[in-house]
């Protein structure tokens, strides 16, 4: 989940968030097997960017999940499972082998990850 693709300039210098610069720079074939889309990825207003992503990867098929800071991605887990009634992460996506969160240790919310009865 990238941030907002919105760039900044000050001093001749562009600045912005670091995922979305790079999610707007991947080559075109990555998206063919990335949820979500470049464009949802790139949404900045929080509540609709979390939303879309539901939407998108909840029909999807997942082998494995990265790209989100621990506690983005605990609070995209929980919503998926409740809009989808799964009671785990293996009954939503049976095939998920890799949880690969970036950002900062996993074990600070260790205590908030959903089921997922591997």
């Amino acid at each position: 989940m990238g941030g907002s693709a919105e760039l900044y300039e000050s001093f001749n210098t562009k600045y912005g968030d670091l995922s979305a610069i790079l999610i707007e720079n991947l080559p075109f074939w990555v998206e063919l097997t990335t949820v979500p889309s470049k464009k949802v990825s790139l949404m900045s207003e929080w509540e609709s960017k979390l939303k879309a992503i539901v939407s998108e990867v909840k029909k999807r098929r997942c082998g494995a999940a990265s790209r989100g800071v621990p506690s983005w991605m605990m609070v995209l887990l929980q919503r998926v499972l409740q809009e989808t009634g799964k009671g785990s992460i293996a009954e939503l996506w049976p095939n998920l082998e890799v949880l690969l969160p970036r950002g900062h240790q996993f074990q600070a919310v260790s205590g908030t990850v959903p089921p997922a009865h591997w």
